[in-house]
């Protein structure tokens, strides 16, 4: 009911959402939400891959997630692709890849990840090396903590353009990628992660309007979103 229209002050929605899409460009498009719709939002973090299972249980009304397939009862919307990056500090690039990126190094060099659902680093390494490979790793579960460990020197690991393109612009972080022990943005270190907005299949003024705004704002943000090309 108190989604069927009209003012929506009390209305609280629960939403799902990744850590890295919190950490960079969520939390504008909530603050333009929540003043055009006077909604009060509970944000649920969620890995992407995982977040469907909230929509599914009923305890949240929409999601950033990774999986394009609609839960029963909700509709599928791509919002873009948010391209991660093999990233270190120059000072870490130059101890353990001076002669640039292999399965040797990598077996040798500190990862950093998220958490024990974090697949981004194994999957750089897979497409790097085409070989299994174990290097020691440490888990930062915090994505703000996370690019700081990295930018101090902890290890390498995977972020989002989004969070890394000042530090790399400023020479603070660099690029991994094959045959290169820095650089900027190397196109076979960059793994994409389509995001999608999840949400309940039902008529709501106060819901349509959010998730539009979430789809302009994603337009802005992300890479291929349909709304910005390319």
């Amino acid at each position: 009911r108190e989604l069927g229209g009209g003012p929506a002050g009390g209305t609280v929605i629960p939403i799902v959402v990744n850590a890295d899409s919190l950490a960079t460009w969520f939390v504008p498009a909530l603050v333009r939400a929540a003043g055009e719709t006077a909604a009060t939002f509970e944000l649920i973090r969620a890995d992407e891959t995982l977040s469907t299972e909230r929509l599914r249980r009923g305890e949240a009304m929409a999601a950033v997630t990774a999986t394009k397939d609609p839960v029963p009862g909700c509709t599928s919307t791509l919002l873009g692709i948010d391209r991660y990056l093999a990233v270190a500090s120059p000072e870490f690039a130059s101890a353990y890849f001076p002669d640039g990126v292999d399965a040797e190094s990598l077996r040798r060099a500190p990862m950093i990840e998220f958490d024990r659902q974090d697949v981004f680093q194994q999957r750089f390494i897979r497409r790097v090396t085409r070989a299994r490979v174990e290097p020691p790793h440490h888990f930062v579960p915090s994505s703000a903590e996370f690019a700081l460990a990295i930018e101090l020197g902890l290890g390498w690991g995977m972020l989002p353009e989004l969070q890394c393109r000042e530090p790399l612009a400023e020479g603070r972080l660099v690029a991994l990628g094959v045959g290169s022990g820095s650089g900027s943005e190397p196109a076979a270190s960059a793994i994409d992660l389509p995001l999608y907005w999840q949400r309940w299949n039902l008529r709501s003024p106060v819901l349509d309007r959010i998730s539009a705004i979430i789809g302009e704002e994603a337009s802005v943000a992300l890479r291929g979103n349909p709304l910005s090309g390319p």
